[in-house]
C-alpha cells in the first residue's frame, strides 16, 4: 500500500510493454490534474526501447474514472464537433490531397489515414459516448464502437447509438472480426499492454486494412517545459507515454509498419498545462475546454506541431510483411 498524505492504496507495477524491462529511469513525478484525485507517480522510462511509462501504478484505476470524465459525459464541446466533422470529411474518397493534409493538421483527431469507400468497416476502439460511431454511421459506414465504461456506453445508447458494445478489444469479440479500419485515438495510452491492442487490431484487420493511432506525445515541447503539470499525462489513467520513436517500436512489436507517423497538435493541452502549472499542484481550473483560452494558443500549437515537437501523435499503421515477423507465421512472439 502507498498513498500521498492520509491516502493509501493498493499498487502494482507495470514491465516494458515492448520489451518486458522492469526498470528505468525517472523522468519525472506528477499528480492528476485533470479530476484532482489524491497520489503523486512517477512516470519512468525504459532504458532498453526508451517507452516511458507510468510506474506503479493503483491496482485500481476505477476510481479515477469518474461518471464526468472526459468522453464519457454526455455532453459534446464544439471542438469535438469540428473533430467528428472533420473526420467524416477525411474519410471520404473525393477529397483533394491538400485539402486533406490541411484538415488533418488543423483536427488531428479526424486523422485516419486517407479516405475509405461507403460502406467500410470501422471499429472504435474506446468509442466513450459514441459520438464518433454516430459520426461515421451517418456518414454510410458500418461503423462500430467498444468502451468499457459502463456510464460512456449508456450515454451512447441513450443518443441512439446502437452500436457500441461495453468491454475491450479482447472481451467484446469483436476482435474476432474483420474490419478496414481499427482507430485508437486517446485510448492506447490507457490499456495495460499496447502491444496486445495492436496486434489484436492487425488480425482483426481485412486485406488492405489499417490501424490508426492518436496518443499524447512525451517528446513535445509543451512536456518538456511544464513537466509534471503538462497536461498531457493525465496519471495514473495514462499509463504509457509514447515519442514517435516509442509509438513505433509500438507498432513494430506488434507485427505492424508504420505508413503515417508524425507530431501533431493537440489543442487544449497547453492552455490546460498552464492552468495545473498555475494552480500548484491542485485541480485545474478547466482552461483548456474553453474555446478563448485555447485560441490564444492555437498558433503555437500548430507551429510546434508542424516543426516535429508537437503535443499529440497521429501514427497509421499495417499489417507488415509476415517475413519480417519474429515468428515468420504472422504473429509477434514475445
Amino acid at each position: 500500500m502507498t498513498g500521498t498524505g492520509d491516502e493509501t492504496w493498493a499498487m502494482r507495477q507495470l514491465a516494458c510493454a515492448i520489451c518486458g524491462g522492469d526498470g528505468g529511469a525517472t523522468r519525472l513525478r506528477a499528480r492528476d490534474h485533470r479530476e484532482g484525485l489524491p497520489g503523486t507517480f512517477t512516470i519512468v522510462e525504459c532504458p532498453q526501447c526508451g517507452l516511458a511509462r507510468t510506474d506503479p501504478i493503483p491496482a485500481d484505476l476505477g476510481p479515477w474514472y469518474p461518471d464526468t470524465y472526459g468522453n464519457h459525459a454526455k455532453r459534446q464541446s464544439p471542438s469535438v464537433r469540428l473533430t467528428l466533422a472533420a473526420l467524416v470529411h477525411l474519410l471520404r474518397t473525393d477529397i483533394s490531397p491538400l485539402r486533406a493534409r490541411v484538415i488533418a493538421r488543423l483536427a488531428p483527431g479526424g486523422d485516419l489515414g486517407g479516405g475509405l469507400p461507403p460502406g467500410s468497416r470501422i471499429l472504435d476502439v474506446g468509442a466513450g459516448n459514441g459520438s464518433a460511431v454516430a459520426a461515421m454511421r451517418a456518414a454510410g459506414f458500418d461503423a462500430w464502437g467498444i468502451e468499457p465504461s459502463a456510464n460512456g456506453v449508456m450515454n451512447a445508447q441513450a443518443a441512439g447509438v446502437e452500436t457500441i458494445r461495453q468491454g475491450t478489444l479482447k472481451s467484446s469479440g469483436m476482435a474476432d472480426e474483420q474490419w478496414d479500419l481499427v482507430r485508437f485515438t486517446h485510448v492506447l495510452e490507457h490499456v495495460d499492454d499496447p502491444v496486445e491492442e495492436l496486434t489484436m487490431a492487425r488480425d482483426a484487420l481485412l486485406p488492405g486494412g489499417r490501424v490508426a493511432v492518436l496518443v499524447p506525445n512525451f517528446g513535445s515541447l509543451g512536456r518538456r517545459m511544464f513537466g509534471g503539470s503538462w497536461d498531457g499525462l493525465e496519471v495514473p489513467r495514462h499509463l504509457w507515454h509514447f515519442t514517435p520513436a516509442s509509438l513505433r517500436a509500438t507498432f513494430e512489436a506488434a507485427g505492424l509498419r508504420p505508413t503515417v507517423l508524425h507530431s501533431a497538435a493537440l489543442f487544449g493541452v497547453t492552455s490546460a498545462s498552464i492552468d495545473a502549472k498555475l494552480s500548484r499542484g491542485s485541480r485545474q481550473r478547466g482552461w483548456g475546454s474553453h474555446i478563448a483560452a485555447r485560441a490564444v494558443t492555437y498558433p503555437y500549437d500548430l507551429l510546434t506541431a508542424a516543426v516535429g515537437f508537437g503535443d499529440g501523435i497521429v501514427g497509421v499503421a499495417v499489417r507488415a510483411p509476415e517475413s519480417v515477423l519474429p515468428d515468420g507465421a504472422g504473429h509477434v512472439t514475445r
